[in-house]
């Protein structure tokens, strides 16, 4: 029925998010992704290619099987952060120590 459409058409218009759309934040992650030490190649693709799946529900909409893999992910960025965070304090102190034998 097209009174029941158009109802509904507004009531999903109103779920969407502004700014920077999910696809393209989703996107940006997966390429970080592609640099996950620790993680099967194929485990890293499967995630960061199904991240849009899953983050473009809401939290509260996702299923069981979109939760898991947004909670995956989220532990692959953690231990990204973790080895990022590394490399940096590494470098410093090469850098530091550097400097001292000039």
């Amino acid at each position: 029925r097209p009174a029941t459409t158009a109802a509904g058409a507004k009531t999903k218009k109103a779920k969407v998010a502004k700014g920077p759309s999910v696809a393209k934040q989703c996107k940006e992650i997966s390429s970080a992704m592609k640099g996950a030490e620790g993680y099967p190649p194929l485990v890293v693709k499967m995630i960061s290619e199904n991240l849009a799946v899953c983050l473009g529900d809401y939290k509260e909409d996702r299923h069981e099987f979109q939760a898991t893999l947004a909670s995956m992910a989220e532990k692959m960025l953690a231990s990204i952060k973790v080895s990022v965070e590394a490399k940096i304090k590494e470098s410093e102190e090469t850098l530091a120590k550097a400097d001292t034998e000039k």
